[in-house]
């Protein structure tokens, strides 16, 4: 026994030594680095300084080393994704550094947050439309300033996976079950059509679509919508914005396609972030549309869209029928992306407002997206900060 204890005693300090190594040895033959960082745990990882040499005494080397220890070396990735793994294949859900999560049978992923919010605004219903009713005022205000001045306005209400297939979450996650859960819901959408706001309620549109064709709007592994719905809503718009002007090109979604996604694509985000080892049965095929611009002696709008991750799916279609003269993008006033054929993307990061502003005055068609969770914060202002630039209207 003791013979036992004093070679214990000599193989300890020899396997802490080794544990230790184990990063640096990592890092210098990438034998079993990660196969993909930890998706919301660790910021995005800043690139590899050019000059090494340099990097180290001006000190920006050390930076970029512990964030690339962080996410991709050591056994803090390996106890991360073994206890997520474990947790997920118990409960069915996970509490990521960010974003909760869970899982349904039928559908797949869902956000916590999204069914939070649909539970609010039945528990709400009556104060939330008053509220609504105020922001449809503000919004209509904005609509009627760029009427004036030959433009078409609409708000696009995006929808998430609880509001396309609410059966699936049932008394479990929503109050009163999932029966006729629309007729008990604030809907600022409906709010904004009866105030006399161009808006595409993509909730119904969605689900009616689902009922119809059996075609699927959101995939298992994500938790935003698929490129199809995107199309569908991007047609939509267009449609829409033929009151004002006749002539103006169509997009055609055609038949829907069921491919693999790739772990880079955005149908594929809920499953990362999980931060899980297995495929844990949710990667599945995902729905794409087939595109199809008709441009035949039409107008191709220029086009300024302000939303949220919702708006890259309709964006995508856009982009792929090639019908538009050019796109101004911008992530609530946060980002300033300019899209046309002469230039190419142009990206902007100072006086985001007033370049947002200055795209609208040059503008066919202004477009307000918000997925049906972020309702409540009423547009990030966007009918105020209109209003105010353009207080003299």
């Amino acid at each position: 026994m003791n013979h036992f204890f004093e070679r214990l005693k000599f193989l300890m300090p020899i396997a802490l030594v080794l544990l230790l190594l184990v990063p640096l040895v990592q890092f210098a033959t990438h034998i079993y680095s990660e196969r993909k960082p930890l998706y919301g745990y660790t910021p995005p990882i800043k690139e590899k300084p050019a000059n090494l040499t340099a990097a180290f005494f001006n000190k920006k080397l050390q930076p970029w080393i512990e964030q690339y220890f962080n996410t991709h070396l050591g056994f803090r990735a390996y106890l991360i994704r073994s206890y997520n793994e474990l947790n997920f294949k118990l409960f069915r859900e996970t509490s990521n550094a960010q974003i909760p999560i869970f899982a349904t049978k039928g559908r797949g992923l869902y956000i916590s947050d999204t069914v939070n919010n649909l539970n609010v605004n039945i528990l709400n219903k009556d104060a939330l439309e008053k509220q609504y009713q105020a922001e449809a005022k503000e919004l209509l205000k904005v609509q009627t300033a760029l009427a004036a001045q030959g433009k078409f306005f609409e708000v696009v209400i995006a929808t998430s996976k609880a509001y396309a297939y609410p059966e699936e979450l049932g008394s479990r996650y929503l109050v009163g079950g999932s029966a006729n859960v629309f007729t008990r819901v604030a809907d600022f959408a409906q709010i904004l059509k009866r105030s006399g706001v161009n808006v595409v309620d993509s909730g119904p549109i969605l689900r009616d679509l689902i009922h119809r064709t059996g075609v699927e709007t959101h995939p298992v592994s994500g938790v935003h919508w698929n490129r199809y719905s995107g199309c569908v809503i991007a047609s939509k718009i267009l449609e829409d914005s033929r009151s004002l002007f006749s002539d103006i090109a169509k997009i055609n979604c055609g038949a829907e396609q069921r491919i693999w996604p790739n772990l880079f694509m955005i149908d594929t985000d809920g499953y990362q972030l999980l931060n899980v080892w297995s495929k844990m049965g949710l990667l599945r095929k995902t729905t794409i549309p087939t595109v199809k611009g008709l441009t035949k002696d039409a107008l191709r709008p220029k086009i300024v869209f302000i939303g949220d991750s919702f708006s890259d799916q309709i964006n995508e279609a856009w982009k792929d029928a090639d019908i538009l003269s050019s796109i101004t993008r911008s992530n609530y006033f946060q980002t300033y992306q300019e899209s046309t054929a002469e230039n190419g993307t142009v990206t902007k990061d100072q006086n985001i407002g007033e370049q947002v502003m200055a795209a609208i005055a040059k503008s066919d068609i202004v477009v307000l997206e918000m997925v049906d969770y972020n309702v409540p914060r009423h547009g990030y202002g966007f009918a105020d900060y209109f209003i105010k630039h353009y207080a003299d209207l």
